[in-house]
């Protein structure tokens, strides 16, 4: 019996690093995001990405870019749909990065799904990808503030 015991409490303690070493490497392509996003926090980021295959996803799940996924509360990674990730320009993959990250890191679960006057999204928190026309109108003429209102709250432009 004691030896259940231990086998137990030593599956439990060990968890996250037994699901580390069945995780797939994270892929390059998250490094400069990556290092953006730690530039501005102040802080290294403690969550792995990593790609995996659309094949994987439940069926009301298509469409889905990432995820950040908590096990048992503690435990997380993030998780990016290489089907759909390879049809992404590059803003978009840095919108994507930059929205787990923050679920994930800085704790923000909430969506934004405001709009300014302009019709640009107040955040880049949303529960949608930004469209061809919000890329060029709203995202690039105002990427250091969709880049840091994540860190410093929601702030105000026209």
């Amino acid at each position: 019996m004691k030896i259940y015991f231990i086998i137990l409490l030593l599956s439990l303690t060990s968890c996250y690093t037994v699901h580390k070493w069945f995780a797939p490497a994270p892929s390059n392509e998250f490094i400069p995001f990556v290092n953006d996003f730690e530039r501005r926090w102040g802080h290294k980021i403690t969550t792995p990405i990593y790609f995996i295959n659309q094949s994987k996803l439940n069926k009301n799940d298509k469409g889905v870019v990432g995820a950040c996924i908590e096990f048992l509360g503690i435990i997380k990674e993030i998780q990016i749909v290489k089907e759909e990730w390879d049809k992404l320009p590059y803003d978009t993959r840095e919108i994507v990065i930059f929205h787990e990250l923050s679920h994930c890191e800085l704790r923000i679960w909430n969506h934004i799904d405001d709009r300014k006057k302009s019709g640009c999204p107040v955040s880049i928190m949303t529960t949608y990808l930004m469209n061809p026309w919000e890329l060029i109108y709203c995202y690039e003429p105002n990427r250091e503030y969709y880049l840091n209102e994540i860190f410093n709250g929601v702030v105000q432009w026209l």
